[in-house]
């Protein structure tokens, strides 16, 4: 699940909008903030994939496929598994 205090609150309010009797206006404005900011993590997310993807491609070919890198390919998992949860 993507973790952010902003998500987090527009989820709250979104799930109580029965009770705060909403616009039709109103909850599509938060569901488009919730959206936003599902999209904007998540392409943080792609975006540090891609760099320790790069980091793992220039030290196996700088070391001629002697290291290893292990300490990145486990992050990268780490974030394989936040995207896709």
């Amino acid at each position: 699940m993507l973790d952010s205090p902003k998500l987090n609150a527009l989820l709250m309010l979104h799930s109580s909008t029965n009770a705060l009797n909403l616009t039709v206006l109103q909850e599509q404005v938060i569901i488009a903030s919730l959206t936003f900011i599902a999209k904007y993590t998540l392409d943080g997310l792609k975006k540090q994939k891609n760099d320790i993807s790069k980091v793992i491609s220039q030290k196996k070919k700088d070391s001629k496929g002697a290291d290893k890198c292990e300490e990145e390919i486990a992050k990268s998992k780490e974030i394989d598994e936040s995207i896709h949860s």
